[in-house]
């Protein structure tokens, strides 16, 4: 009875991070923007819901196998998991995106490169898993592939039409609040993992404590030398979500220090990183979804790997590989096939009027 709890607790604290991300998209664009991007989430997941109860989740998650808890309360427990991998990768290309492109898109993804690779990850028959890899709470399935997936989709729509004259963000309140939730909700993310209510659960939930904390101290201290008094909201709220994304593949297996040393590396690693896809190679990744998600993702795999055993840490280094060559060139084939019947980007003048009007006809405030 308590593993159950544990689960279905697991499963309520995992709506805060949906709620806490809806929050984070809804703060990050411009006033003009802000309703189309809280909303879409929530637009898509009867359709996604669909899909993996009818044949997804079955297929990833073999019926006759052995959960430890009751099945069904499991699938909609790694439903949630497909569903935030899902909706992660569009905070890269926030303000521009038809609403069709993000069904279609989000419908084939979840097809194509979500439940491919969560099989060979998860099952005990995938091959990927016969590696011999760690992956406590989606380092690979979650964090990887979306974030991957972000980069493909930022560089194919390409930048906003102002985007080297962006002005100020909607709600930094809304961003500060969201990351807060985000934080909260992967206490379920990865304590839940576990399925159980033991030692492993208990030690992923202080792992979540701790990384993100040092990956926050870092980030802050790069910025200070950097940038000095520009230390941004923003950037602090990703370098949360950055060591949060680190810990989640070896959040079960390490220990209070190795949460610290994660947490270091994720925090620095992610934020040369930001830097870099901006000021280098000028990548309008509104969210910086790949820094964060993919790059963290790496760091977080290969650093559980490393701590665990040096076969783990090849495996896992095999599995980043693989994962990543299938993902950048399944994400680019579908972006490319669904745009010959539906375009991905609104129009200019949408964009400059925004797509609140566009979509909703209302405006996030009314003065």
């Amino acid at each position: 009875m308590l593993n159950h709890l544990w689960i279905v607790l697991s499963i309520l604290i995992l709506f805060f991070m949906i709620l806490g991300i809806s929050l984070v998209y809804g703060g990050v664009v411009r006033k003009k923007n802000s309703i189309y991007s809280m909303i879409f989430p929530y637009l898509i997941l009867p359709v996604l819901l669909l899909f993996w109860i009818s044949f997804v989740g079955r297929i990833i998650f073999d019926p006759s196998f052995n959960y430890k808890v009751n099945y069904e309360v499991f699938l909609i427990f790694q439903f949630l998991f497909s569903f935030i991998s899902v909706i992660l990768m569009w905070g890269s290309v926030l303000e521009r995106v038809r609403y069709r492109f993000i069904f279609f898109f989000s419908s084939a993804w979840l097809c194509l490169v979500y439940m491919p690779v969560a099989f060979h990850v998860l099952s005990p028959n995938g091959f990927i898993a016969k590696l011999g890899i760690y992956d406590f709470a989606g380092g690979f399935t979650v964090h990887l592939t979306s974030g991957l997936s972000a980069l493909v989709l930022a560089n194919c729509i390409g930048r906003r039409l102002d985007y080297f004259q962006l002005k100020n963000k909607f709600n930094q309140t809304l961003i500060f609040l969201g990351t807060i939730l985000i934080w909260i909700g992967w206490f379920g993310f990865n304590g839940g993992s576990s399925l159980l209510l033991n030692d492993e659960g208990i030690s992923a939930v202080i792992a979540t404590f701790i990384a993100p904390i040092f990956s926050l101290g870092v980030w802050y201290l790069i910025d200070f030398l950097y940038t000095p008094h520009k230390i941004s909201l923003v950037s602090l709220c990703i370098a949360i979500v950055s060591g949060l994304v680190a810990i989640t593949p070896g959040a079960g297996s390490v220990s209070a220090f190795q949460s610290i040393i994660i947490g270091l590396a994720a925090g620095a690693t992610c934020n040369f990183s930001h830097r870099l896809m901006h000021k280098v190679f000028k990548v309008d990744d509104v969210l910086d979804v790949f820094s964060s998600h993919a790059v963290g993702g790496i760091v977080g795999s290969l650093l559980a790997g490393y701590f665990i055993s040096s076969s783990v840490f090849y495996a896992n280094l095999k599995a980043c590989f693989i994962i990543t060559s299938y993902t950048l060139i399944v994400s680019y084939i579908l972006v490319k096939l669904i745009g010959l019947f539906c375009k991905a980007r609104v129009s200019s003048q949408d964009e400059q009027e925004g797509l609140d009007i566009k979509y909703h006809a209302e405006s996030v405030i009314n003065l």
